[in-house]
């Protein structure tokens, strides 16, 4: 297969989000899928703890598109400086925290003016600023999520000791975690909890549909930006 090359700036947004949303969103999905069916079928515990190591990476790195693309997405309608939607698809903390705080203050009116809301990308649209407004995500996405991604994307700085799994954070993020589950925990039932395999296939599964509901949403914005120009 060839492999062509273009920047951020060049790029054409609706082929790259169209080929984003009918492609390289499946992959990681794929990986998991197969993941899971490799865990399934082995007995042996060493193999099952490397497929749980990656499937959870894989599971975090999901996360992380989810945040660059309900970034970008939320950017562009307000960009000033003609910024194309890939250079603006930003993963830093800083960054994912400011955005929250912007949500947080806007109300569901405001938010409707400042998106010109349609009838039919309604739904889609508040379900997406609903969880970035929703202080336990953010609780956990500060506390448990950036933590794990960065061990994950950079020194896989865990061990195996016994059956357990041992990941190296600093003390005061250990103790974080804890008063996170003691704080927010009691809110949600831990009965039927799903195993860590299903959860990571089923949750990332899940975050990979709010994606591809952020590329429609853009994709009508594009959409409705050339019948104008049409018009015009």
């Amino acid at each position: 297969m060839n492999q062509g090359y273009t920047d951020s700036s060049s790029a054409n947004e609706k082929d790259f989000l169209t080929g984003y949303r009918d492609f390289t969103l499946n992959i990681r999905i794929y990986v998991l899928e197969i993941l899971k069916n490799e865990y399934d079928s082995t007995e042996d515990i060493d193999i099952k703890a490397k497929v749980l190591v990656i499937m959870e990476e894989q599971f975090f790195f999901i996360m992380e598109t989810f945040f660059g693309f309900s970034y970008a997405f939320i950017k562009i309608n307000e960009s000033k400086n003609n910024k194309s939607f890939v250079s603006l698809l930003e993963t830093k903390f800083e960054v994912i925290s400011n955005l929250h705080n912007e949500l947080s203050k806007k109300s569901e009116d405001d938010i409707k003016k400042y998106f010109v809301i349609k009838e039919d990308m309604e739904f889609r649209l508040l379900n997406l600023i609903g969880i970035w407004t929703n202080e336990d995500f953010f609780k956990s996405l500060k506390i448990i999520l950036i933590p794990n991604l960065d061990i994950s994307k950079h020194k896989l700085l865990i061990y195996k000791k016994g059956s357990t799994i041992i990941k190296i954070l600093d003390k005061n993020k250990q103790n974080q975690i804890s008063e996170l589950d003691e704080d927010i925990g009691h809110k949600y039932s831990k009965e039927n909890i799903p195993s860590q395999e299903k959860y990571f296939l089923d949750m990332g599964t899940k975050i990979n549909e709010l994606i591809k509901d952020i590329i429609n949403l853009r994709l009508m914005d594009l959409e409705d930006q050339n019948n104008i120009r049409t018009i015009v």
